[in-house]
């Protein structure tokens, strides 16, 4: 018997979204370094004066989390058995950017 609702999804289809998750975050990285080398500097200057958390800082720490996103989900997907099925729950599938969070 299986408890709540899962999804059962094959390895195959499940490799190619790991895979594209991974590029998302690979895009969203880029994307905030680019935020980060485009940031004049005096705006920056301007937030360590109010004592304000840095907004490079801040895109620093998006940065590494969606580098580290993408490192976890391309390991999996290396890790998959193409052959098996999987059954995922609403994590699983909020990981994978199915569905938008985990929570109702």
């Amino acid at each position: 018997m299986i408890e709540g609702m899962k999804v059962t999804v094959d390895g195959g289809e499940l490799i190619t979204l790991c895979e594209a998750r991974a590029t998302f975050h690979d895009e969203r990285a880029a994307f905030y370094k680019k935020k980060v080398a485009d940031m004049p500097p005096e705006d920056v200057a301007q937030f360590h004066k109010s004592g304000n958390a840095s907004p490079v800082d801040t895109m620093q720490e998006r940065i590494e989390k969606n580098v580290d996103n993408a490192m976890e989900l391309r390991f999996v997907a290396k890790h998959l058995i193409r052959t098996e099925t999987y059954r995922l729950d609403r994590g699983d599938m909020a990981r994978l950017g199915i569905v938008k969070s985990s929570y109702y």
